[in-house]
C-alpha cells in the first residue's frame, strides 16, 4: 500500500504525477481518527504509535499525526519498527507510557498486527488500528475506507489506461467510504467500556462477525 506517493518519490506531484505512474492512495483521515479514538477513550493523552522508520510513508504520516494530536492536546509516543520480529517488544515498550496505541498503514506493523494485540490484551492497553480488517483480526477499533471499494475506485483508473490513457497524465485519487468499527470482544479483553452513543455511531462485530 501507498500513503505518500509524493514522499516514497513515486510521483512528481498528486495532480499529474509524470512517470508511468498512478493509483489509489490509503491516506487515512488523521483527524477523524483521532477524534474517534477520543470518542472511545475520552481521557486518552498519550497516544502510542508503531509504525517503520525506514518506510517514507509511515514517516509522513507520523509528522501530520504529531500535528493533529497537538491540536487534541495529545502527546504522539513514537516507538520504531525495523522489521515485524521487532513490533512486540516495541508494543511491550509502550506499557506504562501511553494510554492507547493508534497503528496506522504501516505495512510493517499491520504485517504483525497479532504480536501487538497479545501485549495489548495481556495489559489491557487499548489497540485502535487505522483499517476495517484489523478490527476483524482483534484490535478496538478503526475508521477505515472500505477496501472493496477502494479496489472498484482504482478499477476505473485501470479502465481508462486500458483505453489509452497516460497514467502520469491521471491525477492520484484517495480511498472513500470510511466507516467506524468497533470490536466488541476486543473492548472486554482490553478492559474498555464504550459509551453507548459511540456504539450507535460505528458498526459493531464480536470477533470476527458482524453482531
Amino acid at each position: 500500500t501507498v500513503t505518500d506517493p509524493h514522499a516514497a518519490k513515486l510521483v512528481d506531484n498528486l495532480d499529474k504525477p509524470g512517470k508511468n505512474i498512478s493509483g489509489t492512495s490509503d491516506a487515512i483521515p488523521l483527524d477523524a481518527n483521532l477524534d474517534f479514538v477520543r470518542d472511545i477513550l475520552p481521557d486518552a493523552r498519550r497516544l502510542g504509535h508503531l509504525y517503520n522508520p525506514g518506510d517514507a510513508n509511515s514517516v509522513s504520516t507520523l509528522a501530520k499525526l504529531k500535528v493533529a494530536a497537538a491540536e487534541r492536546g495529545m502527546e504522539v509516543v513514537e516507538r520504531a519498527v525495523g522489521k515485524s520480529s521487532e513490533t512486540r517488544d516495541a508494543a511491550q515498550s509502550l506499557v506504562g507510557k501511553a494510554d492507547v496505541i493508534w497503528v496506522g498503514m504501516d505495512n510493517t506493523v499491520v504485517s504483525s498486527l497479532e504480536s501487538a494485540l497479545q501485549v495489548a490484551e495481556k495489559h489491557q492497553l487499548p489497540l485502535v488500528a487505522s483499517d476495517v480488517e484489523s478490527v476483524g483480526r482483534g484490535a478496538l477499533a478503526a475508521l477505515g475506507y472500505d477496501a472493496y471499494l477502494a479496489g472498484k475506485q482504482t478499477g476505473v483508473m485501470v479502465a481508462k489506461v486500458l483505453k489509452g490513457a497516460n497514467p502520469g497524465d491521471l491525477p492520484v485519487e484517495f480511498a472513500q467510504n470510511f466507516e467506524r468499527v468497533i470490536n466488541s470482544t476486543a473492548a472486554e479483553k482490553m478492559g474498555v467500556v464504550i459509551a453507548p452513543d459511540v456504539l450507535d455511531s460505528a458498526r459493531v462485530i464480536v470477533g470476527e462477525k458482524e453482531q
